[in-house]
């Protein structure tokens, strides 16, 4: 059960993190310029790496 948790975890914290470095790319465009524009080799490993993170986070959490 704790393990579907996480991986709900790392989905949301997906969900909420692609829109909010669109948002900072538009308002801080020199600073963040590499979110908004990866490659699509890097967009890939940016979501997984993103997702792994929620999931990682949520476990150490909860066993914490």
């Amino acid at each position: 059960m704790i393990l579907v948790e996480a991986i709900i975890v790392g989905i949301i914290l997906l969900i909420v993190s692609t829109p909010v470095m669109g948002i900072l790319h538009k308002l801080y465009p020199s600073d963040y310029t590499g979110c908004e524009n990866l490659p699509s080799k890097s967009k890939s490993k940016y979501y997984f790496t993103t997702f792994i993170i929620g999931v990682l986070v949520h476990l150490i959490c909860e066993y914490t």
